[in-house]
């Protein structure tokens, strides 16, 4: 039987994830990266949608609108 948690999960040995000892001051990205996240949280979290509405133009959705699944994806799914 397969593990599903692992379907989700990379297996690399040797990375070092170099952006987590990086400061954010010196990144415009990860700035960039934390502001979009920090949208996403607050709308998702919080139901506070005034950040969140000036991208949600720019994140994916499907044909009929819909966010969930398409620009949003929640993990775990279950």
């Amino acid at each position: 039987m397969v593990n599903e948690d692992k379907l989700n999960a990379s297996q690399y040995k040797n990375l070092i994830e170099t952006v987590f000892f990086v400061p954010s001051e010196l990144s415009v990205g990860i700035q960039l990266a934390d502001m979009v996240a920090g949208s996403v949280f607050r709308k998702v979290e919080k139901d506070d949608n005034r950040f969140f509405a000036r991208i949600s133009g720019s994140i994916r959705t499907s044909p009929q609108g819909k966010l969930e699944g398409y620009g949003l994806v929640k993990v775990p799914r279950g």
